[in-house]
């Protein structure tokens, strides 16, 4: 990607969405969009060609200060994330064939999060 990424994550848990296409993600009636606040955010996506096929790892780390607690509860999360481009595009990371999933580690007074999407 060669865009640069704003310090703006939005995402959905998998039991919100109703369905993913490229580029975007539908929610379920009465759901909407989680923000999180981030001081830093990084986006690498890695492609690795084997013989059962090719792989695509998007991998997200942020930091941020803000509280996380609805998130680190629910360590196992199947997530979808949607990132914002300083051009005001979207790029979703995940769908719900593939979600992401997070860990992640708490260092006062920052959290670091790492979400994982493998397709």
């Amino acid at each position: 990607m060669n865009k640069i990424l704003c310090n703006r994550l939005e995402f959905c848990f998998l039991h919100e969405v109703d369905v993913t296409y490229p580029g975007t993600c539908k929610l379920k009636n009465g759901y909407k969009f989680h923000y999180l606040p981030t001081d830093e955010v990084e986006l690498t996506i890695s492609n690795k060609i084997s013989d059962p096929g090719a792989l695509k790892t998007e991998t997200v780390k942020i930091k941020t200060g803000a509280d996380c607690a609805f998130l680190t509860r629910i360590p196992t999360a199947r997530v979808i994330l949607v990132l914002t481009t300083s051009e005001n595009e979207k790029y979703i990371v995940g769908s719900t064939q593939y979600p992401a999933t997070y860990t992640y580690q708490e260092k006062i007074p920052v959290t670091e999060i790492t979400f994982t999407a493998n397709s």
